[in-house]
């Protein structure tokens, strides 16, 4: 009878000791992704519906420099929900809790190549650090695809912006 004790005991602490690790990875990979310095931006569906994504984005030094307002954001994969939104549909809305992003809807070009996605890269790793090191430890990033994000004034909102007949862009590594 002892014995069987023993082995309860021992099996509820191996048990509390598993779901301990589990609850805090989970805890800990949340607050990566949502502790600070996230963007909530808005596509359009294929249907017309709405969907919110959180994202992480960051200001690349030139266009703070020159005050342009211009964000980039990162799509983990191209099947991700809001980059497939975005073929149809150039535009985005994005919200901040910052006060620097005057604009609320973007032209949002994506960027392919190696040149774009070490930027992207770079400039996630720069802004969040640690963060960014846990959830690039866990998720793959090799196939993210860097999107450029230009603010349209509110005046000029156009009713319909593809990438096709937007601005050429390039990207300076």
């Amino acid at each position: 009878m002892g014995r069987s004790r023993t082995l309860g005991r021992l099996l509820k602490i191996v048990i509390g000791i598993v779901l301990g690790a589990v609850i805090a990875f989970v805890v800990i990979t949340w607050l990566a992704l949502e502790a600070g310095g996230v963007a909530v931006i808005e596509t359009e569906r294929a249907d017309g519906t709405a969907r919110s994504t959180h994202v992480w984005f960051a200001t690349p030094d030139e266009a703070d420099l020159l005050g342009r307002g211009e964000l980039w954001a990162e799509a983990g994969t191209p099947e991700n929900g809001w980059y497939v939104d975005l073929q149809d549909r150039g535009t985005l809305v994005l919200a901040t809790t910052s006060k620097a992003h005057a604009s609320d809807e973007y032209l949002a070009l994506p960027i392919h190549g190696e040149a774009a996605h070490r930027k992207i890269r770079s400039l996630l790793r720069a802004k969040y650090g640690l963060r960014d090191w846990w959830i690039a430890t866990l998720f793959d990033t090799s196939r993210s695809i860097a999107v450029r994000l230009i603010p349209i004034p509110p005046a000029r909102s156009p009713t319909r912006v593809t990438p096709a007949n937007a601005i050429a862009t390039s990207v300076e590594a």
